[in-house]
């Protein structure tokens, strides 16, 4: 593995010796003056300057290497000017694209396969409906022969009952005499 080295530009260094002479007391404040000629020299003011004005800047460039501030512009601020801090940084947008496309592809996938399970897990909820309207229907209908049958040999056995019950038929004998059936003679 290589190991990057890191480079202190020439601008930090300068702001560095002048931040501790603020500490010590020789200056109030340091700022960035940004031209044509100076793209970025750190410069000690005896008098604090609360904002940007031309030529000097507050805002200090943290992680440029040759940074040059852009007076022009709405987006008016720091930018890179070593053409190999470009070229790295330009270098890290392509990664990150590739990442992103990367990504993209994987999340694209992945909406294709949760909207395939979707669709088999509607069809499958569809079949289920149906099977389970057919299955209430089925019962529906076993219900009625059930009762049908039910009332069948409910009548049946009324019919046994009435058949196995002894009938009670009373003889009506009468007494004869000999007189001729007059019992009062």
């Amino acid at each position: 593995m290589t190991e990057e080295t890191t480079i202190t530009p020439a601008w930090q260094t300068q702001a560095d010796k002048l931040e501790k002479a603020v500490e010590q007391g020789f200056g109030v404040q340091v700022v960035y003056k940004s031209t044509a000629e100076n793209p970025c020299q750190p410069v000690l003011l005896s008098e604090k300057q609360e904002t940007t004005s031309y030529p000097y800047v507050v805002e200090k460039p943290e992680g440029y290497i040759a940074p040059k501030f852009d007076w022009y512009g709405t987006d008016r601020g720091w930018i890179e000017a070593y053409s190999e801090q470009q070229g790295k940084d330009l270098a890290a947008i392509k990664q990150e694209i590739a990442t992103i496309k990367q990504d993209n592809a994987s999340l694209k996938a992945a909406n294709e396969d949760l909207q395939k399970a979707s669709e088999n897990h509607t069809e499958e909820a569809e079949k289920q409906s149906k099977q389970n309207q057919n299955i209430v229907a089925m019962m529906q209908a076993f219900t009625v022969q059930m009762s049908k049958q039910s009332q069948a040999i409910n009548a049946v056995i009324a019919k046994l009952d009435a058949q196995s019950q002894p009938t009670s038929t009373t003889d009506t004998t009468t007494d004869k005499t000999q007189d001729g059936g007059n019992a009062n003679a």
